[in-house]
């Protein structure tokens, strides 16, 4: 049991480091146990300082009493040894307030503290304390004489040395004589204030509060969803994606401070959608069994997603990961799979890059390399790449000679504030000798083919300086626009551009009748029926025929359909009318006003004409254009009033009105398969 003996931190280059290790030893060493707080005890009937260690018999016995208190913690069963310590701080970007929660032993005094107690910075220039209060049974609040202007931000407790008569104690009154001690809070050097942007702010956080595991091994991860910005959030999304080698999946969900569960219990990764007032969270409690032939990196992630047309102030922290390692298996960039059959769940996630080994490895320069530099760099709460160079898209870094044969879903992180090209690599049965590019830009629109290059949009915010997460199915988006050719080999990654780049994956997935996606969850069925009866059928099972919001979701839906309808059930979804290509219903319709085109759930109007129309309140809309981008959709050729996504391109000899993924009107009695979207 170790006490802490000397005045207060007031940045002494012997004392202070002293005074913290011994801190640091309590909380983070189970062999060392926290003991009192042994600097200048005042305790005198004039109410001044004296500035002498034990200057009476009431100094020395309070000092004696606080051994007592923490020894009859550890050893008798005490509940109140050690005095407050602070556990968190808090501030909103441009506000003159830094709130400080203690842990709550009892009430904190005394109510107002002397500022010299304090010390706070931002961004490495000292800011005025105009008043220290405390504001709660464990909070005390500092006002600032000016605004906070960064989110580095760092308060210090204390930098005085005037002994107790100053200090923030875990009771109002009282020494050894009274039969009450109180116990002085830990000073602490430097402590990181939590500054939230202005605005709304929607964090993730998850662990499982271990890094190294074993097969058969039961974990238990925490993942924690909080409202930590200025305005309440309705509809915002979450979304896990637990490591392949995980089976035996149960979580359930706490509610805190107003936010309400959308369901308290489940067996599958979440996609869900819930309100957060200010303030509030939801705490997911996942129990997980690592399978018995897991090997290598066990990867868990989520994400938060903010509300449909609210943009986050502060974008850091709506991603989070958790990575444990089973010893002795080699599961990185260098993996090759040599038993795919009792392997199989390793088939599912390959991690190619996640930057946490510290290094730059098997990173190189193309383009003009000149001044091209990779950097690993911390973010986010982890390591990533940062790739930088003088001359924008002319600057290449490449990712390559992983030669992946199994697993063609690929995902990547970004934090780009600039136009960026990222490439795909990959060999192909048409072209095994030579490498195809499929090319992801931020744009709205995917141009599709051009020579070597497969041009795909991932939509225009993905270069907003945010971190975001692409998924993106590799075999689709070849077959969008090379329906006779099929991937048979990811060669390697590239991008050009500068910026950050983290967990590059390549998994696979089964076909699946049903899937989730962003908060919502999809049926495909293989039944035909005209538009209406689908409509009819849908509604009957609680669910809309499919709303397509943005890109993301197009492309989504699409490689859904592509790995559970075969080609060889083509034949049973065609439309006539649709230049005889094979189609599945969605909830676009014109059918209440013709050229007046809505979705079928809500009524919102996205187009309006039919070719050359114009879309509405820049909503999304996919329809039908040639390999030149010219429009040819909707045409309304023989009353065409609901539309299906395309499975093929159209007419189905040439391609020359649509392509594979978009959209096309047709006639609303022909027979097609259809797509559901259910509201979780």
């Amino acid at each position: 049991v170790s006490g802490a003996i000397g005045q207060w931190i007031d940045h002494n280059p012997f004392v202070t480091p002293i005074r913290l290790a011994i801190m640091d030893a309590w909380d983070s060493n189970n062999a060392v146990l926290f003991g009192p707080q042994a600097y200048d005890i005042e305790i005198s009937n004039d109410g001044t300082t004296d500035n002498v260690h034990f200057i009476n018999d009431d100094e020395v016995q309070t000092l004696a009493f606080r051994w007592w208190k923490a020894l009859e913690q550890h050893y008798y069963g005490g509940t109140q040894g050690r005095g407050p310590v602070i556990t968190s701080a808090t501030a909103i970007e441009g506000s003159t307030e830094i709130v400080l929660t203690f842990t709550n032993n009892s009430n904190l005094a005394p109510s107002s503290l002397p500022t010299a107690a304090w010390l706070v910075t931002d961004n490495g220039t000292n800011i005025n304390i105009t008043s220290a209060d405390v504001t709660a049974t464990n909070t005390v609040t500092l006002s600032l004489a000016t605004a906070l202007t960064s989110q580095s931000v760092s308060v210090t407790y204390a930098i005085d040395s005037s002994g107790e008569g100053n200090a923030l104690t875990d009771s109002t009154t009282g020494n050894i004589l009274a039969g009450i001690s109180p116990l002085p809070a830990d000073p602490f050097n430097d402590y990181p204030v939590n500054v939230f942007a202005a605005g709304s702010d929607l964090s993730i956080a998850m662990t499982d509060n271990v890094q190294n595991i074993n097969a058969n091994q039961n974990l238990v991860y925490q993942l924690t969803i909080s409202n930590t910005g200025t305005t309440s959030l309705n509809d915002a999304i979450v979304e896990t994606q637990l490591a392949a080698q995980l089976t035996d999946i149960q979580w359930s969900c706490t509610a805190n401070n107003g936010a309400i569960c959308p369901a308290t219990t489940g067996t599958q990764d979440l996609s869900v959608r819930a309100d957060f007032p200010v303030g509030s969270s939801l705490v997911y409690a996942i129990n997980a069994t690592v399978t018995g032939s897991a090997s290598g990196k066990v990867m868990s992630m989520a994400t938060a997603f903010m509300p449909f047309g609210v943009n986050d102030a502060n974008s850091n922290d709506n991603f989070t990961q958790d990575i444990d390692d089973i010893p002795d298996v080699l599961f990185t960039d260098s993996y090759e799979e040599n038993n795919a059959t009792s392997n199989s769940a390793l088939n599912k996630l390959r991690i190619h890059e996640n930057a946490e080994d510290g290094n730059t490895n098997n990173w190189t320069f193309y383009g003009i390399t000149a001044g091209s530099i990779a950097s690993n760099v911390l973010d986010d709460g982890g390591h990533a790449i940062e790739l930088s160079g003088n001359n924008g898209l002319n600057n290449g870094f490449s990712f390559s000679n992983l030669n992946i044969e199994s697993g063609f879903i690929a995902s990547w992180r970004l934090k780009y504030s600039n136009a960026f090209q990222f490439f795909a690599i990959i060999r192909t049965s048409n072209s095994p000798n030579s490498n195809i590019y499929l090319e992801y830009t931020p744009d709205d629109i995917s141009t599709g083919l051009d020579g070597a290059y497969i041009r795909n949009g991932l939509g225009t915010n993905g270069n907003d300086g945010r971190w975001h997460t692409f998924t993106r199915d590799l075999e689709a988006d070849l077959h969008v626009t090379s329906p006779n050719d099929t991937l048979i080999r990811i060669v390697g990654f590239s991008i050009r551009g500068s910026g950050r780049i983290d967990n590059i994956m390549t998994f696979q997935r089964p076909a699946q009748e049903t899937f989730t996606y962003r908060g919502h969850s999809y049926e495909i069925v293989k039944t035909s029926m005209n538009w209406q009866n689908a409509r009819t059928f849908a509604t009957n099972q609680g669910g809309y025929l499919a709303n397509i919001e943005d890109i993301g979701e197009n492309q989504e839906i699409y490689s859904r359909l592509f790995h559970y309808i075969t080609a060889s059930e083509y034949a049973n979804t065609v439309s006539p009318g649709g230049g005889n290509a094979s189609y599945v219903w969605i909830g676009a319709n014109d059918l209440a006003t013709p050229d007046t085109w809505i979705w079928d759930n809500n009524s919102d109007q996205f187009w309006l004409g039919k070719i050359f129309g114009n879309p509405i309140n820049g909503l999304y809309n996919n329809w039908g254009k040639d390999t030149n981008e010219n429009p040819h959709e909707p045409d309304d050729a023989g009353i065409q009033q609901s539309a299906g996504i395309a499975l093929t391109h159209w007419p189905v000899n040439s391609g020359s009105l649509g392509q594979t993924s978009q959209w096309n009107d047709l006639i609303s009695t022909e027979l097609l398969y259809f797509i559901i979207e259910y509201d979780l």
